[in-house]
């Protein structure tokens, strides 16, 4: 009769242990299947910004061949901006190797 006990508790408590696994396996799944339903939602509106962007970036603007002067100002914002982003990148580049030089001491 002992063992019949023992045995009965051991498959009942496996059984309940398996029914509170797959319940939390099962909440896990839902909560996964939400989440991956909002990062295809959060892409689609990424991937719709990102065509706008590339047909608004595809069409340069006409540059008029008998006056100049506004493609050279172009050039010369465009030289602006390509210097700004090189110093942001020089100073993010120093901070970073400072830091580095901290742990090293």
């Amino acid at each position: 009769m002992l063992w019949f006990t023992v045995w009965t508790v051991l498959a009942v408590g496996t059984v309940a242990g398996a029914f509170v696994l797959l319940r939390d396996l099962y909440r896990k799944g839902k909560a996964l299947a939400l989440e991956l339903e909002r990062a295809a939602d959060v892409f689609d509106a990424v991937a719709d910004r990102a065509e706008a962007l590339q047909a608004v970036a595809s069409q340069p603007a006409p540059v008029e061949l008998l006056d100049p002067e506004p493609a050279r100002l172009r050039m010369a914002e465009a030289r602006l901006r390509r210097l700004a982003r090189r110093l942001r990148r020089q100073d993010r580049h120093a901070v970073v190797y400072a830091r580095w030089q901290s742990f090293a001491r």
